[in-house]
């Protein structure tokens, strides 16, 4: 009878040692199985938005405005009005003489503008060589006072061509603020005025 006792409390101690042993791993497989059903499971927050962002609404886009001709050009004030980006200068669309240009070189690449400036240059040779003859001849004088009554032919061309340039480089800004046709103008009355003083010259030799 004294052993009963003794065996029962030996088996009560071994239980309650096993049973704190298995604490931990019971613990740990909870703490996991936790963590498994947290990172399956989608909060009800993220499932309303995918659910919004699937039954969203396609708007129609927005209408383009709607601008006038001139308005897509460089100046929206349009032809033959002030433009800010050419510095508060005129612009003009329709002509090459009107037609703004960025550079002076710009400005004389046109076939209009050179070929005016290399008239002025030409008739200006012929005129000195008219003149030239007819001094030789002595039927006539030099009407220019700059050049004197009988000025030689390298006095004529060392006066004559440098007027030419300035007169030249004038057209160049004349033509880059699109005032071409000014430009051609002036040129072209002083070319006509050459060669018909040139044909006076030669007529009179």
């Amino acid at each position: 009878m004294k052993k009963l006792p003794i065996t029962l409390t030996i088996l009560l101690i071994a239980s309650m040692q096993a049973r704190s042993q298995g604490l931990p791993e019971t613990g740990a497989r909870a703490v996991t199985q936790q963590s498994t059903d947290s990172a399956n499971t989608i909060p009800s927050s993220q499932r309303r938005g995918a659910d919004s962002s699937e039954e969203s609404i396609e708007l129609p886009d927005a209408p383009l405005p709607k601008d006038l001709a001139h308005e897509r050009g460089p100046c929206p004030a349009g032809d033959s009005h002030r433009c800010a980006l050419l510095g508060g200068f005129r612009f003009y669309e329709h002509t090459s003489l009107t037609e703004h240009d960025k550079t002076w070189v710009q400005a004389m690449s046109h076939p209009i503008m050179w070929g005016a400036a290399t008239a002025l240059v030409l008739s200006t040779a012929f005129d000195a060589e008219g003149t030239q003859a007819c001094l030789r001849a002595h039927t006539c004088t030099e009407g220019n006072p700059i050049m004197g009554k009988h000025p030689s032919r390298a006095r004529m061309y060392g006066t004559a061509m440098p007027l030419n340039a300035i007169t030249i480089f004038a057209m160049g800004k004349l033509k880059k603020q699109g005032d071409g046709f000014p430009a051609f103008f002036l040129t072209s009355i002083m070319a006509f005025g050459h060669c018909y003083f040139g044909t006076l010259g030669f007529a009179a030799r």
